[in-house]
């Protein structure tokens, strides 16, 4: 008895079991004879193989929302949280299409979710150069990134030894799990008695995004820091000029903005319900929603869904330095950004509460500022260099902004890329601006000048 156009089940099974890209080498041959005999059955058994290839799998790809010991997660594959809010996968950065491994909000779920920026990204630091990548969980339960001819290799976590002897003698199992949180987990698992173990967690190392139940945070004995660090432009990943953590000082209950190391604003103290500064960081009142700031060994920040239906607010830095607020509903859809923090990026103004006035020269007004206009520049431009000479694109358009505004002769800026929009290009006193809205380049340029 044959099972379409298989000798029996098992043939069936194994064939859906194996990579799509070898079905040709093996099921070709057993399906060819339903192309003449039965075309309407050979729809029905390819229809059956991709159910089984999708439920069966395969050591080499990961399904659902899970890794095993012993798989791996391609460019082209993606694990799913169990309520389809979060999807771990490969995403595009910049014009040349580099790669990184994130987890994002899932847009088959969340209407709009495509135009929002990952809420973890493993690699912003160290793109890959192809869609090569792959995230693994070997046999000895050590998790890495890395590509095809090993330029990229990110190990975020290794076992030891005691761990690996353990494992090797079957009694315990180590898994990768995206969770309904966004939160990436690496648990081993012993199998006599049940217990877990947590070995890893990507809500350790938050990027620009902060999610309910990650934390902001020092620990003052081991030194680690946990803090938001905003990307270098709306195109580019790679860490930026902002970050958003809890106070260094010892004995300060606060939260700190800071633009390359030096203070941007400032939440005042936490109270026990809320920051003392009148610009109200969060919404601290929301039923929803458990807030709280402790100081002890981990001096922390960190805020908490009081039931699992509650919608999910996500806390993003932008690369401009702005507090924003998205809120993704467990029904389906998003709403946001709304921004919660702006300390006047572009202008110099302490514009809210609790944003620090930044150091001027006398020439320079905070009243004074550099206007976006599409056109050029009537002069050649000076760019930021690296100290090899070649053009810095590691300075977001902030830093430009910042370094024109400290130089009395500059009038105008713009990012050497303006796709990407990095690098820095400046204008001095002699330069004058020219309109024109069919290029796409943006230059920032003072408009009372006057060449």
């Amino acid at each position: 008895m044959t099972f379409l156009g298989f000798q029996n089940l098992k043939d069936a099974i194994f064939c859906s079991s194996i990579p799509f890209s070898s079905l040709t080498t093996y099921c070709a041959t057993m399906i060819s004879a339903l192309k003449t005999s039965s075309p309407l059955l050979l729809v029905v058994a390819v229809q059956v193989l991709l159910v089984l290839h999708h439920q069966i799998g395969s050591s080499n790809a990961a399904s659902s929302n899970t890794i095993q010991q012993g798989q791996t997660l391609k460019d082209y594959d993606a694990l799913v949280s169990p309520n389809g809010l979060f999807r771990l996968g490969f995403y595009g950065a910049g014009p040349l299409n580099s790669r990184y491994l994130a987890i994002s909000f899932n847009a088959g779920y969340v209407a709009g979710a495509i135009n929002v920026n990952p809420v973890w990204i493993a690699n912003r630091n160290t793109l890959l150069s192809d869609s090569t990548g792959l995230l693994s969980l070997d046999h000895n339960g050590t998790l890495k990134l890395e590509n095809a001819d090993h330029s990229v290799s990110i190990v975020f976590y290794s076992s030891d030894p005691d761990q690996v002897s353990r494992i090797n003698s079957n009694n315990s199992l180590v898994t990768a799990t995206l969770l309904d949180s966004g939160n990436l987990v690496l648990v081993e698992k012993n199998l006599s008695s049940g217990h877990e173990r947590l070995l890893w967690q990507s809500f350790d190392y938050p990027t620009d995004a902060f999610l309910p139940g990650m934390r902001l945070s020092i620990n003052r004995k081991t030194g680690q820091i946990k803090s938001l660090t905003s990307r270098l432009s709306d195109k580019v990943p790679c860490s930026g000029a902002f970050t958003l953590g809890v106070s260094t000082v010892s004995n300060a209950s606060e939260l700190v903005i800071q633009r390359r190391g030096v203070t941007y604003w400032r939440s005042g103290v936490w109270t026990g319900r809320g920051f003392s500064s009148p610009y109200t960081l969060m919404n601290l009142n929301d039923p929803q929603y458990t807030f709280s700031y402790s100081v002890g060994e981990e001096k922390y920040f960190s805020y908490s869904k009081k039931t699992e239906s509650a919608d999910i607010m996500v806390w993003v830095l932008s690369e401009i330095g702005q507090l924003q607020k998205y809120t993704v509903w467990v029904s389906g859809g998003m709403s946001g950004p709304v921004t919660v923090i702006q300390c006047g990026t572009r202008n110099g103004n302490a514009s809210a509460a609790g944003c620090e006035t930044p150091e001027l020269p006398s020439c320079r007004s905070r009243l004074v500022q550099f206007r976006p206009r599409r056109g050029t520049m009537a002069s050649n431009a000076s760019a930021m260099v690296t100290p090899r000479g070649a053009v810095d694109l590691n300075v977001s358009t902030s830093d430009c902004e910042v370094e024109c505004r400290r130089n009395c002769s500059c009038v105008a800026y713009a990012p050497v890329s303006p796709i990407d929009h990095v690098g820095c290009y400046f204008w001095f006193k002699g330069s004058q601006f020219i309109r024109d809205e069919k290029l796409d380049n943006v230059v920032f340029f003072l408009p009372n000048h006057r060449g």
